[in-house]
């Protein structure tokens, strides 16, 4: 007897991991990759959202919905990233130490 997957399961595993990434944003905000790692999961839910509704309803608009996305994301990480780099550069060591950005 095979176990289907349904539209239930993938609806339950983003719902799961956007969760995860919320509690991320509420009780972890000290920190800057703490908050992108938080932000990175809830976008990553939606997109297992949009791909499994795509995939039930037999089109290709929600696939290319979140290519899009993802496209969106990976386009501020590199800006985000060039930030703190930027910032680290004008203030040195000391950026890690008084904002508090790596470590909690």
């Amino acid at each position: 007897m095979m176990f289907e997957i349904s539209l239930l399961h993938y609806l339950s595993l983003a719902s799961g991991i956007f969760i995860l990434g919320a509690l991320g944003l509420i009780f972890k905000p000290k920190s800057v990759p703490n908050i992108f790692i938080s932000v990175q999961l809830m976008i990553v839910a939606i997109c297992i959202t949009f791909i499994a509704f795509s995939f039930f309803n037999k089109s290709l608009d929600g696939q290319a919905f979140t290519f899009y996305i993802l496209m969106i994301t990976a386009v501020s990480a590199i800006i985000g990233l060039a930030l703190v780099i930027a910032a680290f550069r004008k203030k040195g060591l000391r950026i890690f130490e008084d904002q508090n950005l790596i470590n909690d």
